[in-house]
């Protein structure tokens, strides 16, 4: 049984060779090598783990393979007949398909990423090639498309863009977001006539926590920290980051009342000074903290962060846990 087996296969693979010969070689007959480039196409097709989808010159699908199935979820029979908006997704502007159409009328070609629904009602992204194939040997024109889904792409993107802009351990805007976001809150206060502020909070008494208890703790409080800080905060206008270490940043925008910065200060400050418990542990630290407005102190957002930074080393110096504001004069002997 195995012989016959054994015996079966081989003459398939000779056949199969015979045919890839074929295609290759000028004396054959023309008939018979078009059968082989058909059979050689149909067999790319079925076995290509890019989806495939083809339609006649009126936009009807007329034929996907197998991987089309595996993506979107709809069957050949589901998909044949039907028009290739069965998949969209909505989310993009009727624009978008038009210049998609524009660029396979004009230039017989399109290719961009877009996203499609699945059959269960799942948007996705995709990578897609789409090309007019021009009528030839009887054949009339059709358009042949051919995608993979890049969603595994996406998420890594999103992924690395989060690492990019945020602090792993405390999950807020890190340094980087921090300066980008007040950059773009101070084009909206000069816009507007608003005022914003900038606060510096720096932690009294974290290195000795630190020292004494360990890293693990230590973690454990800056994570309960910045979920006090940003409680506190207006979620839909502030901006709460984690500088490193024991630093923390926060950005008001739209100050209400002249001390409005102020009150939020003294807030934080008896916020993180509450005790907690950490893993049978009672743990509690201070907090000194500087502010800085703008326009009053500065309209750079370099020197609003460098002046609520030295505001914040003048609140240490008074005696910590407390807040200062800054003045001119602290620049004095720096």
């Amino acid at each position: 049984m195995s012989d016959q087996i054994d015996a079966s296969e081989k003459q398939g693979m000779a056949a199969d060779e015979q045919w890839f010969r074929m295609l290759f070689d000028g004396t054959a007959d023309p008939a018979r090598i078009m059968e082989a480039r058909l059979r050689l196409a149909s067999s790319i097709m079925e076995s290509t783990s890019e989806g495939i989808l083809v339609t006649d010159e009126r936009g009807s699908i007329i034929a996907v393979n197998p991987a089309f199935s595996h993506i979107t979820g709809y069957s050949a029979g589901e998909a044949i007949g039907r028009r290739p908006s069965l998949l969209k997704s909505d989310h993009h502007p009727p624009s978008f398909y038009e210049e998609l159409w524009n660029s396979l009328l004009n230039e017989g070609r399109w290719k961009g990423e877009i996203w499609n629904r699945h059959k269960n009602g799942t948007a996705y992204p995709i990578l897609q090639t789409i090309n007019r194939i021009a009528p030839r040997d009887g054949m009339p024109a059709c358009y042949a498309s051919v995608f993979h889904d890049i969603t595994a792409l996406h998420l890594a993107n999103e992924r690395f863009q989060y690492l990019a802009f945020h602090d792993p351990l405390t999950g807020l805007p890190n340094r980087a977001l921090f300066h980008d976001r007040l950059a773009h809150a101070i084009e909206r206060a000069r816009r507007d006539g608003l005022q914003l502020a900038v606060i510096f909070i720096d932690l009294d008494g974290f290195k000795e926590i630190n020292d004494r208890l360990g890293h693990d703790i230590g973690d454990l409080l800056l994570r309960e920290i910045a979920q006090r800080i940003r409680s506190r905060v207006r979620r839909a206008t502030d901006t709460v980051a984690r500088f490193g270490g024991d630093e923390f940043l926060v950005l008001m925008e739209d100050l209400k009342g002249p001390n409005h910065c102020e009150d939020l200060a003294a807030e934080l400050i008896a916020d993180i000074s509450l005790p907690l418990e950490l893993r049978a542990r009672d743990v509690s630290v201070g907090a000194s903290v500087g502010l800085v407005r703008f326009p009053e102190d500065s309209v750079d957002p370099g020197e609003l962060v460098k002046y609520a930074d030295i505001a914040m080393y003048a609140a240490k110096a008074a005696g910590k846990n407390r807040f200062s504001k800054f003045l001119p004069d602290m620049l004095k002997g720096i």
